[in-house]
């Protein structure tokens, strides 16, 4: 109704809240990202915050790195809570020392590559 009556647009929230938030500009003066979501899939990739921010940090070359619950995706850059805690129930319970762990993981990888 808006649209039709107030000539309001329709326009992507990623890219209005990104905007309202300069991630451009955080992105450029980043070394590299990190991003999460509750179940990395196909749908990350389809216009979900986790798969444009994954987007737009490869596009600038910046290493991305995606801490998820669990995933489908066999990509090196998504790291799960699984890996540690394969049972849900677990991982949904020690969540934040599980996220500790991986990323502790994660950090010590990053800084060793070259």
């Amino acid at each position: 109704g808006l649209r039709a009556f107030l000539g309001a647009r329709i326009e992507s929230g990623f890219d209005a809240v990104a905007s309202v938030n300069r991630l451009h500009e955080r992105l450029a003066a980043a070394d590299f990202v990190v991003s999460g979501e509750g179940s990395f899939d196909a749908q990350s990739t389809q216009g979900k915050t986790t798969g444009r921010v994954r987007e737009l940090a490869v596009r600038d070359g910046k290493p991305c790195i995606i801490f998820a619950g669990r995933t489908d995706s066999a990509s090196p850059d998504v790291r799960t809570l699984a890996e540690l805690e394969p049972d849900p129930a677990l991982a949904m319970r020690n969540a934040a020392e599980l996220l500790t762990e991986l990323a502790r993981r994660w950090a010590s990888e990053f800084a060793r590559s070259p």
